[in-house]
């Protein structure tokens, strides 16, 4: 995956984090673990686009239960991934 397709995947997440009215500690894990993700594509071995969309998976699994707002943006931002054709 390119720098530019990575970073248009970052900042569709940050958007849609951005667009819910988020507790204070659930920005922060977000925040948190958008910047994890950010830092392995700034990586020698960044992942795949694949690898990516696995993550925001299991982080939608993650967080469904306690942090179902959390759950939904990562839903949300998968499915306009999807739509782009990313």
């Amino acid at each position: 995956m390119s720098i530019q397709e990575m970073n248009r995947k970052m900042a569709e997440w940050r958007a849609s984090m951005d667009a819910h009215a988020l507790e204070p500690q659930q920005r922060k894990v977000m925040e948190e673990s958008m910047d994890a993700i950010a830092l392995q594509f700034r990586s020698s071995q960044p992942p795949s686009a694949e690898a990516f969309e696995s993550e925001l998976h299991r982080l939608e699994m993650m967080w469904a239960a306690d942090h179902p707002l959390l759950a939904t943006i990562i839903t949300e931002t998968l499915r306009r991934l999807s739509a782009m054709g990313i």
